[in-house]
């Protein structure tokens, strides 16, 4: 989805570290427990720790401007799997309002 507003590469990276540590600069920490199927060993060598998840403001809303838009965003891009928006939830969050109209 943010591909799709920014029509660019969202978390362009030369490899899956450099991706996944950008996600994590971003969205915030990647837990293990979020990704249990993950070898803890390899998790740990990613260091995807960010205590600052307020990155997420600063590089989104410049792409983002509407209300709507960054709360699905936000709801999109959660780092814990638990609580990302489901994709059923998606399509009928209120950015899509106007499609039901």
């Amino acid at each position: 989805m943010m591909e799709l507003w920014v029509k660019n590469y969202f978390f362009y990276a030369k490899d899956e570290q450099q991706q996944l540590s950008r996600i994590a600069n971003v969205c915030g920490s990647l837990s293990p427990s979020f990704y249990p199927n993950l070898k803890k060993d390899y998790f740990e060598q990613l260091n995807l720790t960010n205590d600052n998840p307020l990155c997420f403001d600063e590089y989104i809303l410049p792409i983002l401007r509407e209300k709507n838009a960054i709360d699905l965003a936000k709801n999109l891009l959660s780092p814990d799997p638990s609580t990302r928006i489901k994709a059923e939830d998606a399509v009928t969050h209120l950015f899509f309002k106007f499609l039901y109209v």
